[in-house]
């Protein structure tokens, strides 16, 4: 296995393209103080569970997207029902709300290393 500082550059990367491959105008409600506006990506929702079984099961709901944020850029840690306008590459905006997806909660991080936030949304 590669040593730590090759798979934390790795996971920037990765997220570096998902954001340029992807890269959407963001418009991050925070009710009572100002928005956040910022630059990310969105990618498919993907959770794994478990079945009955126990074996992993890959859920992918086309509904959904996952806005793929820098920690610098969403300095606030989402939390279901925030609205989120998302301005795609053609111009159209796009009304999003954030929620969970049990068995996760609203958000995580992209990888172990806390490089990016990964926020389940679905359009409204």
């Amino acid at each position: 296995m590669p040593p730590e500082p090759v798979l934390m550059i790795a996971a920037r990367q990765a997220v570096l393209l998902a954001i340029r491959s992807a890269k959407v105008s963001v418009v991050y409600a925070i009710e009572g103080d100002d928005d956040l506006e910022f630059t990310a990506g969105l990618g498919p929702f993907r959770s794994e569970t478990e079945d009955l079984d126990g074996q992993a099961v890959a859920i992918n709901l086309s509904e959904m997207v996952d806005l793929i944020a820098w920690p610098g850029d969403l300095t606030k840690e989402p939390e279901q029902g925030d609205t989120v306008a998302i301005t795609m590459p053609d111009g159209q905006t796009l009304n999003f709300e954030v929620i969970p997806i049990p068995p996760e909660p609203c958000w995580r991080w992209t990888d172990r290393f806390r490089t990016a936030r990964r926020v389940h949304l679905r359009e409204v």
